[in-house]
């Protein structure tokens, strides 16, 4: 895509930091600021790249195949994890269209065939997998994770109660409750005072 669409120019109030080389997080004297300027130029380059790719026909089973095939292919090539957003922006759809097409909504909604509802759901059934290798093995933070697999992928806490009785003593018997009955006061005990 051309640079006129995202023009990058530097004005006063930026920091330049072209000649700080380092591996890691830069943090700067007296500021709250951390900046890891490798990464974060990394992921900045890959999202105009996906953007580059431009928009496809997704009522075009072979657009949506090769468009899914270069997602991946090029999160392998930067040893970058696949994300749903990032999935999402480059079929050009939001990440609520990704759900329907989960979800089978967008099959009613715009008639997209079973088979590139099937092609997405399968992508997106993939990034579901890999996000739990990830947890398992240690490769993503395990808060970061844990908000990733309930917000994307409907994994929920679930907590179940067991009710018992607090005791376990036997019942007691019909004699018992009579005599019990019986000790209960009646109307005609002095207990029952008249308002006057």
């Amino acid at each position: 895509m051309p640079s006129q669409y995202f023009p990058v120019q530097r004005n006063q109030t930026e920091l330049d930091l072209s000649d700080i080389k380092s591996e890691g997080p830069v943090a700067l004297k007296n500021s709250q600021i951390v900046v890891d300027r490798d990464k974060n130029q990394k992921f900045t380059e890959r999202g105009l790249e996906i953007l580059s790719w431009g928009k496809i026909n997704l009522h075009d089973e072979e657009q949506v195949y090769q468009r899914i095939s270069k997602y991946f292919d090029d999160c392998q090539q930067k040893s970058i994890k696949p994300t749903v957003s990032a999935l999402a922006f480059s079929l050009r759809i939001s990440r609520e269209m990704l759900y329907r097409f989960v979800r089978g909504d967008a099959v009613v909604e715009r008639n997209y065939s079973p088979e590139i509802v099937s092609m997405i759901r399968d992508a997106y059934q993939m990034l579901d997998v890999l996000w739990e290798d990830y947890m398992m093995n240690g490769q993503v933070n395990p808060a970061s994770g844990i908000f990733l697999g309930k917000n994307h992928f409907g994994y929920r806490d679930i907590v179940d109660y067991t009710i018992s009785p607090g005791s376990s003593a036997a019942p007691p018997s019909p004699a018992e409750l009579s005599q019990k009955y019986e000790q209960l006061p009646t109307p005609e005990d002095d207990i029952f005072v008249e308002d006057s």
